[in-house]
């Protein structure tokens, strides 16, 4: 997204279709720029800037119609190492099958509890419980 900004600052549209990962619809269709390659390490990715969000402004919805403003969305992992033909995960996160390490996970579950008293967490990880060895680290992280 960075990319793209700078991009538009620099008044270079022509230059936002070689920003791999990009797509944007043209007269006669979608157009796509080169894939982006996946990152690999997903402790590179720092955290989002929580401070910088009114998190006792949003909602989260626990169940169709049930919204909830103590809860918050948690993703430990990206892609999938299967190859399901119906499934979108691929086509969104790539092949490869990706994990934070327990601690940053526990982190910013800590993070959310000290800072916002927020007590409940759904995992959005398509494939949580895909490792279990993945998900008894993150419990057993202090």
């Amino acid at each position: 997204f960075a990319e793209i900004l700078a991009a538009l600052r620099r008044g270079d549209r022509d230059g936002i279709r070689r920003i791999p990962g990009v797509a944007w619809i043209e007269d006669d269709g979608l157009r796509r720029a080169a894939p982006r390659p996946l990152l690999p390490d997903l402790a590179a990715l720092p955290l989002p800037a929580w401070t910088k969000v009114p998190i006792g402004r949003y909602t989260f919805e626990t169940a169709p119609g049930r919204a909830v403003q103590d809860a918050i969305a948690i993703c430990g992992s990206r892609g999938c190492p299967h190859g399901c033909t119906f499934c979108f995960v691929r086509g969104v996160f790539g092949r490869g099958y990706r994990v934070r390490p327990p601690a940053h996970v526990a982190g910013e579950i800590e993070w959310f509890v000290r800072h916002h008293g927020i007590r409940r967490f759904h995992f959005v990880d398509d494939l949580f419980f895909h490792d279990r060895e993945q998900v008894l680290a993150c419990l057993a992280v202090p």
